[in-house]
């Protein structure tokens, strides 16, 4: 179409050539004076007008992609629908992504009560719980001490040396142990001898039985008082230390049980400080943070249309793997066009200002003229076959339904 025009223009110049050297009629003095601030024989002026290829663009359009990989779970568009703003396009797999935001929300729920309870301090149910702690505690001493008391009376029993009055009630009990057993003697031997004059031989040996029972009581009783007249064996009395030293350690124990449920009592009821705050609210703004990080990685899940359009072309289907960056959506504004010119020189782009007015015509309709606004030049130009070219964007005044992207025009 280029050739054409610059065609037409060459015709169009060559006609107005020939009217002027051959077709014009010589001029008159009239015609020849002047008049102020003009001059006599004044060139023409050449047009100003530009003409410059171009194509047909949608108002907006974007190719969309995702900031992170991950496998097509969901494709909820075809090409050719259209979509409204927000609308979800394409959806990878969140699982993970789900269950971060699920922790992070509890982490951060966690950290609201922690200052929460800082703030507020000890509530009135775990101070009675705490002084329940304390008493408990309190008691465990005072049966340790009890315990120490037992094992050093014992110990002191052990090691103290018998008294004459001891010895005698062990010697008492040895006679009155024998004294014993001779009765039984005496019992067993008329029994027996009734037993070998035809008598019960069970009589004579209950009475025999009974006689090893009063052996053995003899026996003991010979051996406490061997005991009190020799005294405590070393093993006696380190026996009887160890119980000591056992009680002792379990006392120091106790106490250092109520020491510490004290300190928890007095620390539960104790205002929090400043600085005791502060930290609570520090460990809220970190778990803030990483809820908002794991919204944000779910989101990245998803990609939403950034505004009401056509999806023109999709490169992805369910179960795919979508890789970070790659184009997965073409989406564009059909409802309007804008034309976007392809060879405007440097030369020709200095003549022309956002806010001039064009004409637009099509190759597709010919019949077709559309006048539009020059509304954005950009600035930076780019080498096309040989050429530094900069591109123009023309806003048309009217929508024409039969305009296709990248349809040619001028």
């Amino acid at each position: 179409m280029r050739k054409w025009i610059i065609g037409v223009l060459i015709v169009s110049l060559i006609a107005g050539g020939l009217y002027l050297t051959l077709g014009r009629p010589a001029p008159t003095v009239a015609d020849t004076a002047t008049t102020p601030g003009s001059v006599a024989g004044e060139p023409v002026k050449a047009s100003t007008d530009v003409i410059a290829e171009a194509i047909v663009v949608p108002a907006r359009s974007v190719a969309l992609s995702l900031s992170t990989g991950g496998i097509v779970t969901t494709l909820p568009v075809a090409e050719g629908d259209t979509v409204e703003q927000g609308q979800v396009l394409v959806q990878i797999d969140r699982a993970q992504r789900e269950t971060a935001l699920v922790e992070a929300q509890a982490a951060l729920a966690s950290a609201e009560a922690q200052l929460a309870q800082t703030r507020a301090g000890a509530a009135a149910e775990d101070i009675a719980t705490l002084d329940a702690a304390v008493a408990v505690a309190r008691t465990a001493v005072q049966n340790a001490q009890g315990a120490v008391s037992v094992a050093r009376a014992n110990l002191a029993r052990v090691t103290a040396p018998a008294t004459a009055e001891t010895i005698a009630i062990g010697q008492r009990r040895v006679e009155v142990a024998k004294n014993a057993l001779w009765g039984a003697q005496a019992q067993r031997d008329a029994a027996c001898g009734r037993a070998e004059n035809g008598g019960s031989s069970a009589d004579c040996d209950a009475g025999q039985a009974n006689c090893q029972r009063f052996e053995e009581e003899v026996r003991i009783a010979e051996l406490q008082l061997q005991q009190l007249q020799n005294g405590a064996t070393p093993q006696d009395v380190a026996a009887a230390q160890a119980q000591v030293d056992i009680a002792l350690a379990q006392l120091a124990t106790a106490e250092a049980q109520v020491k510490q449920a004290e300190a928890e009592r007095a620390r539960a009821v104790r205002p929090a400080t400043a600085e005791q705050i502060a930290i609570a609210e520090s460990q809220v703004q970190q778990a803030e943070a990483a809820v908002a990080r794991a919204e944000i990685a779910l989101a990245e899940s998803e990609l939403r249309a950034p505004f009401a359009g056509t999806v023109v072309t999709l490169h992805t289907k369910a179960g795919e793997y979508a890789a970070p960056a790659t184009p997965l959506v073409q989406l564009a504004d059909l409802s309007g066009w804008s034309v976007e010119t392809t060879d405007l020189t440097e030369l020709s782009v200095v003549r022309i200002e956002e806010g001039a007015r064009a004409i637009i015509s099509f190759d597709a309709l010919p019949d077709v003229e559309i006048p539009g606004t020059v509304t954005r030049i950009k600035a930076l130009g780019e080498s096309r076959r040989g050429d530094m070219t900069y591109t123009a964007i023309v806003t048309p005044d009217e929508f024409d339904a039969r305009l296709r992207w990248n349809m040619t025009a001028s």
